[in-house]
């Protein structure tokens, strides 16, 4: 059995998650979140989404997170349990919603949860390659 040497260490995921979920997704200031979108993925990275839309590259990223937020005024994201990792893939539950005045950004209880949801992501070299969004409700599937 071969070893697979692509895998991120625990920190590694766990920095991924938390800079795709708190430092993009729910970063304002666009300078700052294109900075962390370039440090977190891939350059040829391709987020897709529920409908089935697909940005690929840092800037397509960075302007989709600021869209979101533009819709969003005053929302922001919050992580939901632990950061699950298998291999190169790492899943983090996530809330959303209006922000609560006084609690720090990534804080238990800083957001009036509005939408629940999770990122999957899978990694290479280090970074996020390709990543999607799952939406509780929206992506359900029903038989």
């Amino acid at each position: 059995m071969a070893t697979n040497t692509n895998i991120p260490s625990p920190q590694t995921a766990h920095k991924l998650a938390i800079n795709n979920l708190l430092h993009v997704f729910s970063q304002r200031d666009a300078a700052k979140r294109l900075e962390t979108v370039k440090a977190t993925y891939t350059a040829d990275v391709q987020f897709h989404e529920p409908d089935g839309s697909v940005f690929v590259g840092h800037d397509a990223v960075s302007e989709k997170a600021g869209a979101l937020l533009d819709e969003r005024a005053g929302w922001r994201f919050l992580p939901k349990g632990n950061i699950k990792q298998t291999g190169e893939m790492i899943y983090l539950a996530w809330e959303f919603g209006p922000a609560v005045e006084g609690k720090e950004l990534g804080e238990q209880g800083s957001v009036e949860v509005k939408a629940t949801g999770a990122d999957v992501i899978l990694t290479e070299g280090g970074l996020i390659k390709r990543f999607w969004v799952v939406i509780d409700g929206l992506c359900d599937v029903r038989v």
